[in-house]
């Protein structure tokens, strides 16, 4: 496959097998045609209400559909996301909203016991360049939306459709153009915007899914978060160009990853050492059903001095340092 920007892959999927699953999330199943809708419903949405290709858009979220319906969307009216981490309060919001210039915010309503709509009611002075907020999975305050408001808004209400194609022109879809803008951890000083272009993070996924032989009956589990590389790019974006399916946690908890491991059966389990080494105690605590597992594998580090996944050393595909895959054949 030669195409050059990422909504080109998604729709080229789609034209290949518009109804194989692409994503699934708790008892949801997205196919690859669904997913290309979604986005493009997205994308109308975002163009009627004035987001411009180059405008920033930042998510703050969990994993989930709403999270990748955005991206995918953004992506085909040449929108970069600007990727934030739901553990972020005041400090991070302040700095990389307003260092980004983002004029829309989508964000999860709730993120455990915080009230997100409380917080950014409040904080809205602080962040004057953004003029659009989206929330996700529950009502916001006056003036906002919801997801599926966004989603579910007709060109004849807002005249999206016009102007989405219009915008989509303008993008053209161009390699070069930002994709994603990912900010540093900030541990040596201001956090730094990273600008990832569609063909940046193409390229890692495309030598991802060669290097660990990645196609059409890959199936992947995955709780890494969206915000990250390891989770857009060496998750999301490595299963469309190999053409699998992905099996997504909105978070990490060990007894729920085993729980869907053993329910869809992938043969790749993404992630990092911590990761493995979590669920498989509890499996050692808990003996389960394992007679579907053909390999395990886990990072350079933390498998030396009696780590239960030691004797899988020889198994182990490292990717790069901290991030590697299971590679589990179904019986």
């Amino acid at each position: 496959m030669t195409a050059g920007a990422i909504p080109d892959f998604l729709e080229s999927r789609a034209r290949q097998g518009r109804d194989r699953v692409f994503v699934t999330t708790g008892s949801k199943h997205v196919t690859y045609g669904e997913m290309e809708s979604l986005a493009a419903q997205v994308a109308m949405g975002l163009a009627g209400m004035g987001i411009r290709p180059g405008d920033r858009i930042a998510i703050a979220a969990l994993n989930g559909l709403e999270w990748l319906g955005l991206f995918f969307g953004a992506a085909l009216l040449g929108a970069p996301v600007v990727t934030l981490n739901p553990r972020y309060r005041e400090r991070e919001p302040d700095y990389m909203l307003n260092q980004s210039g983002a004029p829309m915010v989508v964000c999860q309503a709730r993120a455990g016991e915080f009230d997100f709509v409380e917080f950014l009611e409040k904080f809205r002075p602080k962040i004057p360049t953004v003029e659009h907020f989206v929330f996700i999975g529950g009502e916001g305050f006056s003036a906002s939306m919801t997801f599926d408001e966004l989603v579910e808004a007709r060109a004849g209400e807002m005249g999206s459709g016009q102007a989405f194609q219009e915008q989509r022109s303008m993008a053209a879809r161009e390699p070069h153009r930002p994709a994603a803008i990912l900010y540093t951890s900030g541990t040596t000083g201001q956090p730094k915007g990273a600008v990832l272009t569609h063909k940046s993070m193409l390229a890692s996924a495309k030598a991802q899914a060669s290097h660990l032989g990645w196609d059409e009956q890959t199936s992947v589990i995955m709780a890494l978060p969206l915000n990250h590389v390891g989770g857009i790019t060496c998750g999301v974006l490595s299963v469309l160009v190999a053409g699998g399916q992905l099996v997504m946690l909105p978070a990490f908890s060990p007894a729920e990853m085993m729980a869907q491991a053993g329910l869809y059966r992938p043969n790749v389990i993404a992630g990092v050492p911590t990761m493995y080494v979590m669920p498989l105690e509890a499996w050692r605590q808990e003996p389960r059903d394992t007679s579907w597992r053909d390999r395990r594998a886990a990072g350079e580090r933390g498998l030396r001095g009696g780590s239960i996944l030691a004797d899988a050393r020889d198994d182990c595909r490292v990717l790069r340092r901290g991030w590697v895959a299971f590679n589990w054949r179904r019986s």
